[in-house]
């Protein structure tokens, strides 16, 4: 699975020419404009600190004596569904072995999609890690803001430049002396956008998907 494919790449943003050495397999039997994607998908990916094809991972966990079971120190990536959780009751306790698996009917996902909630009870709190989860991480559908702006990044290699063409602006002066300003959301969306990954049409598709939940790892 990939956000996109060659036809996006081709159509998604309007009529778009590969050349043709971009779409030809090299020795390891992969094209340049795989490896293309595959590296965007990365560069969207880290700069959003965030994922949005379903992924299976498994996380281990420290309950600590609360009813939430907090992912975000380990992943920010969202929560889609759970596979299994599974509580161990000493650190040489084997998941597979000796755990004991949670009753799905006792938790769910927070609204936050970066938790579980436990209805009945708490997480059990401990020094080492005594809960395994299998989860699906991810979304259910990669978004179209998503797409379009794997879709830049990727012609943008091919031919460079081509993503400054969608940048939107506030504002445009003619050497005659004629000038606009551009209102609306394209001019909000240009003012609020972070700088991601330096080409302002893809900054404003990705600003909304970016995670700035600090991740505490090893905790």
């Amino acid at each position: 699975m990939a956000y996109i494919d060659q036809d996006d790449v081709e159509k998604l943003m309007g009529d778009f020419t590969i050349p043709a050495h971009w779409t030809t397999a090299m020795d390891d039997a992969v094209t340049p404009l795989a490896k293309a994607i595959i590296n965007v998908e990365d560069t969207i990916d880290g700069v959003t600190h965030n994922h949005f094809e379903k992924t299976t991972r498994k996380l281990q966990l420290k309950g600590d004596g609360t009813d939430s079971l907090e992912t975000s120190a380990l992943t920010l990536w969202p929560l889609y569904s759970v596979t299994s959780i599974t509580e161990r009751d000493a650190y040489d306790d084997s998941f597979a072995d000796d755990g004991e698996v949670v009753s799905a009917d006792s938790y769910e996902i927070s609204v936050s999609r970066r938790a579980l909630i436990n209805h009945y009870s708490i997480w059990t709190g401990a020094k080492f890690y005594n809960y395994q989860l299998i989860a699906i991480f991810g979304y259910a559908i990669v978004p179209k803001a998503i797409q379009e702006a794997a879709v830049l990044l990727v012609q943008n290699l091919i031919t460079p430049g081509t993503a400054d063409k969608f940048a939107s602006f506030e504002s445009e002066r003619f050497p005659d002396g004629y000038q606009y300003s551009r209102k609306g959301q394209a001019a909000v969306d240009t003012q609020l956008a972070p700088n991601l990954t330096g080409f302002q049409a893809v900054d404003i598709r990705l600003a909304r998907f970016k995670i700035n939940l600090p991740m505490f790892m090893g905790m």
